[in-house]
């Protein structure tokens, strides 16, 4: 990350004389305000939370980690830190002082990531403290006038359910994070510009996430312990794939109904989802026995892989905000499946996927079945050139109209 120190003194207004807050504009790691610490201390937060993150995830590129926020929280900070690669992801990272090794990380949070909308919202009630954040975006979307439009948050207004109210100064910031000092939920969110007009709401969250369990717009978050040990544990880890000797290796072909157009594979899918593939978990036997289809074939292996995938939004259907989804391929007992037209899922990736239900796990047995967002462009992730042919790159409102277009 390109570190960028800049001392900037704004006044935040907090209706709450005891929550602490720090502001700054214009800057993607900002100094909090009244800061004793040297300038450099809000850049060696940085430093910590993404290089914990660069190891943790480590085949990502480590240059597309980047701090958006610090702000102090007990005897800590919190730092906001955004990857902005392949997919998107964002962590809220608590650094601590370790009295023998200067800084390190001592919790993390998994956050929903604003895709389509200005910001979101993320609650972690942790203790006695209510902590909200979010990365911002540049644009956001009215659904009901199904409109997108360039945003310059000045301020955004907290109202809480215990009747406190935060201000918070985001003028040029990439993301936020609002700290109150009790329990409570959050009654409304209001952004406004620069000419004291309110620009975006909570009540578009809400919009936007109808038909999903996100209760009004608000994403529940925690954070999740960090070994002093290293231990990663805590979180998934991206694990580069060994090459396999030629005989362990096995390539499946088999027959499979092939779409052509977005209408045919929303038309055969009970739900189609955006989200962001967390984890890796375990790889089976997807054959059944003839007689008993509670067991596995014993004599026929079809290896089927799940992963767990955190639901932004659902474009089609409804269902739970974390979802297991299993592809085909695989490795187990020292046997690995390559299955055609079935290309790599990558943690950390943000795919829209085309679904079926089947038991408690998704899956989908036509192709394509998903497509890869990435940068505001959407791509078929596919190895079968027939796809390639049929859906070429678009962007995610583009891709968004056409299947709210052809939906029921």
């Amino acid at each position: 990350m390109k570190k960028k120190t800049i001392i900037t003194l704004v006044l935040c207004v907090v209706f709450s004389t005891t929550v602490p807050t720090g502001c700054g504009l214009n800057s993607s790691v900002v100094r909090p305000e009244n800061s004793r610490e040297p300038a450099t201390v809000e850049d060696e937060i940085a430093a910590t939370a993404i290089g914990y993150l660069a190891a943790e995830y480590e085949t990502y590129d480590k240059t597309k980690f980047e701090a958006f926020k610090v702000k102090p929280y007990r005897k800590g900070y919190l730092a906001l830190v955004r990857y902005g690669g392949e997919g998107y992801f964002t962590e809220l990272i608590h650094v601590v002082k370790d009295a023998k090794r200067g800084y390190v990380v001592s919790r993390r949070a998994e956050l929903s990531f604003p895709i389509s909308m200005g910001f979101a919202v993320n609650r972690i009630v942790d203790s006695d403290y209510t902590v909200l954040s979010s990365v911002l975006n540049n644009t956001s979307w009215i659904m009901s006038a199904d409109k997108r439009f360039k945003v310059d948050y000045n301020k955004m207004v907290v109202e809480f359910t215990n009747g406190e109210i935060v201000e918070e100064h985001v003028q040029g910031e990439k993301g936020y994070i609002i700290i109150l000092d009790s329990k409570a939920g959050v009654k409304d969110v209001r952004f406004y510009d620069l000419k004291g007009e309110v620009i975006d709401t909570l009540q578009r969250l809400k919009e936007y996430y109808s038909g999903t369990t996100v209760i009004d717009g608000v994403e529940d978050a925690a954070f999740a312990k960090v070994s002093q040990s290293g231990d990663k544990t805590a979180a998934p880890v991206a694990t580069t794939t060994e090459s396999k000797p030629a005989s362990t290796v096995e390539h499946v072909f088999g027959d499979r109904q092939y779409y052509s157009s977005l209408k045919e594979l929303s038309d055969n899918a009970e739900v189609i989802v955006i989200g962001t593939v967390r984890a890796q978990l375990q790889t089976h036997n997807l054959s059944r026995d003839a007689q008993d289809p509670s067991k596995e074939n014993t004599e026929f292996v079809i290896l089927g892989t799940d992963y767990e995938v955190s639901v932004d939004r659902y474009l089609k259907g409804a269902g739970n905000r974390k979802i297991i989804m299993t592809q085909e391929g695989g490795e187990l007992d020292g046997k690995t499946q390559l299955v055609d037209s079935r290309t790599p899922i990558h943690i950390g990736t943000t795919y829209a996927f085309f679904l079926i239900k089947v038991a408690d796990k998704y899956r989908f047995g036509g192709e394509p079945y998903k497509f890869k967002l990435s940068g505001g462009k959407v791509t078929v992730d596919s190895s079968e050139e027939i796809a390639q042919a049929h859906f070429g790159e678009m962007t995610e409102q583009e891709f968004l109209d056409e299947l709210k277009a052809i939906s029921p």
